[in-house]
């Protein structure tokens, strides 16, 4: 972190994020789950992508907040993603 000291806050998340994959990916390898360890790992990265849109959310809504060089390409993925999920679940349920 270049000499940055981290907040409580900051360690916690991150220390959450690691004990939610590694519980993730033992359901998975155990078979607790009744999914693959596929099914489980992508479950887990779209619940961790909600958190993050969740913050960024926040963030942006701030009238403080300044701009960002890195919006347009980050905004263009996750445009691309939404139009890929929702063609899915658009096709899975029109069958």
């Amino acid at each position: 972190m270049d000499g940055q000291l981290v907040s409580m806050d900051e360690f916690n998340a991150v220390w959450d994020q690691a004990r939610h994959s590694a519980g993730a990916l033992l359901q998975a390898s155990g078979g607790y789950s009744g999914h693959r360890v596929e099914e489980t790992l992508q479950n887990f990265r779209m619940q961790r992508a909600v958190g993050l849109l969740q913050v960024l959310r926040h963030e942006v809504e701030s009238p403080t907040s300044p701009p960002s060089a890195a919006s347009p390409g980050f905004l263009e993925e996750v445009q691309v993603v939404a139009e890929l999920a929702l063609r899915r679940h658009s096709d899975s349920r029109d069958k």
